[in-house]
């Protein structure tokens, strides 16, 4: 029906508050009965059903002449973010994962794993290895946990109750799969086990759909812990373009951030590793952790050994939002670790004489495989085996030492012309020019009796650390009680033989030219004695090495006294007859001769 303005001058008015009125009921009035009407939906049916779009209502069109106009400065409409189903578990459950060389208990608070056993290894109390420390993960954390920068999140997804499920594929690789969601926030973990040390692991955590930074970690105490001082051998490792470093307790900082280029990041103790190895070429970021605490240990018999306070290593790795990396978990053997990373076989440290060490262990590894399968007895044999390929530089030096005993009385005199020059006189270098020569006439050299010991030196260190670092040898068992060669003798008699030995080779050594007697029969019982003080913590094999070496050295030396003294003695005696002619020179080579017999 047409509208007649002039039929009543107050029309446009009522018009006017007629369209406010309209306006205030469809923005006020509709709205709240909608809700009055509209049937309840419990709160976990709202966060997981989608948002509906919003469906226009139809309107009346406005009345001719009226503009519709949209207020000023009113904002566009925003499409609200999906809400995200709610996920969880309704409690606490743990699942189990064996494979040939792993048993894996994880839970499903945090997505962590309570333990890690390594079938193929025990503790030193005979139980199956778990490297995961119960006492430092229920009050630190547990393995491989979410690891946010935000520690309110971190304690969130600590105590989440994730969904997980376990899945077997064709070739017998098991994954299992942690979800978890509370609406706003989302985590998602999953990780694949196959047949050997190294598992595959995903993660990824959003908010509201937008990624989250979240490391994973192992946040401390990984590894075989018998005593306090095994703590001590924790190093964290990384390795970027060169080759491995390690880091010990002193030298890392809670909480500290390294972002770069890493091949592989992780925490060791002596015989075993963990190593992340971030797949891609994303950059890596590390967290560093570090934590004191104070274990319980027990022995075998449940007796506590020790509960002092400790510190202990932790790592947490991200290579991005959603992190993709390998893990190794297992023990540090060359070949093992070389197979999956060959900058990982650097793990296995012999130190500075790793040229002596590993050909060493090399060797004695394959006799132990090939031929002697016992690595005591393998020990036995190399150490016979390398004394007497030693034999003629001893034999050579102890030649020299002879000599040098014959021809003491010539040098006693030209020392003692030589006390009565001044320090700066020249006539005292010339002297000592003149002892030097008598040497050479006699082909002596006076530093040859220190060879044999610049020799056996870094033997025992090489010995030292194939037996501390090289896994082969861990609870590796020779005779008796003799169960770990790598561990100290538990009834200190391989200690004990190595002072009784050394006693006995030092009181067949002769006497060194020139020195003083008292001083000789001091250190005929001070050197057994410093020998045992040395050794008394030593590993049992490096013992059983020493002891070995000295019982073989004390025979060469009585051979060596009984011939090669008389001999180079009688050699000197010649030289200088035919040098001075027979007469007041004979007396003295002949004192040198008696010298040498009583030796």
């Amino acid at each position: 029906m047409a509208v007649n303005n002039n039929d009543d001058p107050n029309f446009e008015h009522r018009l006017l508050i007629a369209f406010a009125l309209s306006v205030l009921l469809f923005l006020v009035v509709l709205p709240y009965l909608s809700r009055k009407t509209t049937p309840a939906i419990p709160p976990a049916a709202q966060r997981q059903a989608p948002a509906a779009p919003a469906v226009a209502q139809p309107q009346a069109p406005p009345p001719s002449g009226v503009a519709a106009a949209t207020p000023a400065g009113a904002p566009a409409a925003v499409k609200p973010a999906p809400a995200v189903a709610v996920v969880a578990a309704p409690a606490e459950q743990t699942l189990t994962v064996d494979t040939p060389v792993f048993h894996i208990v994880f839970s499903n608070r945090g997505a962590t794993a309570h333990t890690w056993i390594l079938t193929q290894y025990k503790d030193d109390n005979g139980k199956p290895l778990d490297v995961v420390d119960p006492t430092f993960a229920s009050k630190f954390g547990y393995p491989l946990a979410f690891y946010p920068s935000d520690t309110g999140l971190r304690q969130q997804l600590g105590q989440a109750l994730f969904q997980m499920a376990k899945t077997t594929d064709a070739d017998g690789g098991q994954t299992v799969a942690f979800t978890w969601s509370n609406g706003e926030l989302q985590a998602t973990k999953r990780i694949t086990f196959h047949q050997d040390y190294v598992a595959q692991i995903q993660t990824s955590l959003t908010r509201n759909g937008q990624p989250v930074p979240a490391a994973i970690a192992w946040q401390g105490a990984f590894g075989d812990r018998a005593v306090p001082g095994d703590f001590n051998t924790e190093l964290l490792f990384q390795q970027s373009g060169g080759g491995a470093d390690t880091f010990a307790a002193k030298n890392v900082d809670n909480g500290a951030v390294r972002q770069g280029q890493y091949q592989f990041v992780g925490v060791e103790d002596q015989y075993f590793a963990a190593a992340f190895l971030p797949n891609g070429d994303n950059p890596i970021a590390i967290t560093t952790i570090k934590s004191q605490y104070q274990p319980r240990l027990v022995d075998a018999s449940g007796n506590v050994t020790s509960n002092s306070p400790v510190d202990t290593l932790g790592v947490a790795v991200s290579n991005g939002t959603n992190n993709d990396t390998r893990l190794f978990i297992g023990p540090k053997k060359r070949g093992l670790l070389k197979s999956i990373d060959p900058a990982l076989a650097e793990l296995v440290n012999f130190g500075w004489f790793s040229f002596i060490a590993e050909p060493l262990f090399l060797w004695l590894n394959w006799t132990y495989v090939h031929w002697i399968h016992n690595y005591g007895w393998c020990i036995v044999f190399l150490t016979l085996v390398l004394n007497m390929a030693t034999f003629p530089l001893k034999m050579r030096a102890q030649k020299s030492q002879a000599k040098m005993m014959a021809l003491q009385p010539k040098i006693n005199a030209l020392n003692a012309k030589m006390k009565k020059y001044p320090l700066r006189d020249p006539r005292k270098q010339e002297v000592q020019q003149e002892i030097m020569k008598l040497y050479g006439e006699h082909g002596v050299n006076p530093f040859g009796g220190c060879l044999p010991m610049l020799i056996q030196l870094p033997l025992i260190y090489a010995f030292w650390r194939v037996l501390d670092y090289a896994i082969e040898l861990r609870h590796a068992p020779w005779i008796g009680y003799i169960h770990d060669l790598s561990a100290k003798d538990p009834y200190y008699m391989l200690p004990l033989l190595v002072v009784a030995t050394t006693f006995m080779t030092s009181a067949l050594m002769p006497t060194v030219p020139g020195q003083d007697p008292r001083q000789a029969k001091m250190m005929k019982w001070m050197m057994p004695i410093m020998m045992g003080w040395f050794f008394f913590y030593l590993p049992a094999g490096v013992n059983l090495y020493y002891f070995g070496a000295n019982l073989i050295g004390s025979g060469q030396q009585w051979v060596a006294n009984r011939t090669y003294n008389a001999a180079a003695v009688a050699a000197v005696a010649a030289k200088e007859r035919a040098k001075e002619g027979k007469g007041g020179d004979k007396k003295k080579v002949i004192e040198g001769k008696v010298i040498g017999e009583k030796r």
